[in-house]
């Protein structure tokens, strides 16, 4: 998927691509290696910063972007 302006990039490609996932659009950032795997906490603090910050974004809109989609695809046992 296309990482769009302002976002913010969790998981572990950030060690291998981080310079090309911040060049990819404006205002994107990559998070520190404890947020690689977004936990509800992890989540609540990245949002008190943003608000800190006065950075709101409407909640509605947030959706994840997978850079592997079909990879991280939860797929149910066929029944036969």
């Amino acid at each position: 998927g296309k990482i769009r302006d302002g976002s913010f990039v969790v998981g572990d490609a950030i060690s291998s691509y981080k310079e090309g996932i911040l060049k990819s659009a404006k205002g994107v950032r990559a998070t520190d290696i404890d947020y690689w795997y977004p936990q509800a906490y992890n989540i609540i603090d990245l949002a008190q910063e943003a608000a800190k910050a006065e950075d709101f974004a409407d909640p509605f809109k947030a959706e994840p972007i997978y850079l592997y989609p079909k990879e991280c695809q939860i797929k149910g046992k066929s029944k036969k």
